[in-house]
C-alpha cells in the first residue's frame, strides 16, 4: 500500500508524508524512490527506507478502525479482540489516519431554501414569470461535521422575470 500510494502521492502537486509500522520502514524504498524521482517527483526517504517519522503513529495522535471478526486459512471466523489489535501480525487490518476527524460521522446541519414563483398566463401563446429564489438567505453557510470544512450549498438570494413564448 505504501508503494502505491508513493505513486499516487507523485501525482499532486503538494507535500506528503507517507510512512508505516515498524516492519514497513525497515523495507528498501529506494528503487521506487528513483523511478518518482525520474518522473519528477521530488522525494526523501530514511537512507533509502520509508520515514520513520509523520503524524500517522506519533504515540497517541491517530485515529483507528479494526474488523469485528476474521477469518483464518482454515475458515474459522474469530471475533478480533483486542489481543489481535496488538500483534503486528494483523497490522494490515488495521486502518489508521493522521486525522482526528477521518473517522467520524459526516453530515451538515439543516438549511433550507424558500424559493417563489408567481405566474401569469397571457392569451393562449405566452406567460410571463417573477421569481424570487433562496429570498430568506436562510444558513446559507454549513460546516462538515466530519472535516470542519464549511461551504455553500444555496445561492445568495436573487430574482428575475422570465417570459415564455408558446407555438
Amino acid at each position: 500500500t505504501l508503494r502505491l500510494m508513493s505513486g499516487i502521492a507523485a501525482l499532486f502537486d503538494s507535500e506528503t508524508t507517507l510512512t508505516g509500522d515498524e516492519s514497513i520502514r525497515k523495507r528498501p524504498m529506494g528503487p521506487l524512490l528513483d523511478s518518482l524521482k525520474g518522473c519528477g517527483a521530488e522525494c526523501s526517504s530514511n537512507d533509502g527506507k520509508a520515514p520513520t517519522g509523520g503524524n500517522i503513529h506519533d504515540g497517541d495522535s491517530y485515529t483507528a478502525i479494526w474488523p469485528v471478526a476474521y477469518m483464518d486459512l482454515d475458515g474459522t471466523v474469530r471475533d478480533f479482540t483486542a489481543a489481535e489489535a496488538s500483534d503486528p501480525a494483523f497490522s494490515n487490518l488495521i486502518l489508521k489516519s493522521g486525522n482526528t476527524r477521518t473517522f467520524a460521522q459526516d453530515g451538515y446541519g439543516a438549511y433550507m431554501s424558500a424559493n417563489l414563483s408567481i405566474t401569469k398566463e397571457i392569451g393562449d401563446h405566452a406567460s410571463l414569470s417573477f421569481f424570487a429564489n433562496n429570498f430568506t438567505n436562510s444558513r446559507p453557510y454549513v460546516v462538515s461535521k466530519a472535516t470542519g470544512v464549511g461551504a455553500i450549498f444555496t445561492p445568495a438570494f436573487y430574482y428575475g422575470l422570465t417570459c415564455r413564448l408558446k407555438f
